[in-house]
């Protein structure tokens, strides 16, 4: 299936959209790295936000301190969710289990 034509002024309303939508999740990131924001609320933000719903379980979970791509890795396996899986697509028990883990560490 091709994709839809667009005339300038969609295509430019798409990339302006692009554009902030990427800078909100840089900041949502930037907020679990420093503290400012707990993944329990990042993940309750997913329910309501459609951007905060599309952003990659792997990614968030790096941006955790002390957190990397490897540990990220681990802790989704550890939890059953797919390398591929984004927030808005996490179950009950994910979330659950993502949350406790979190909270036994600190």
């Amino acid at each position: 299936m091709p994709p839809p034509s667009l005339n300038d002024s969609d295509r430019r309303r798409a990339t302006e959209s692009a554009g902030q939508a990427r800078a909100k999740r840089a900041a949502l990131k930037r907020g679990l790295k420093d503290g400012s924001i707990t993944l329990g609320t990042l993940l309750d933000q997913g329910e309501v936000d459609p951007v905060v719903a599309r952003m990659p379980v792997v990614d968030v979970l790096a941006a955790l301190p002390a957190h990397g791509r490897v540990k990220a890795a681990d802790l989704m396996r550890q939890a059953a969710i797919a390398p591929n899986r984004r927030l808005g697509g996490l179950g009950h028990r994910q979330r659950q289990f993502l949350i406790e883990y979190l909270a036994s560490r600190s």
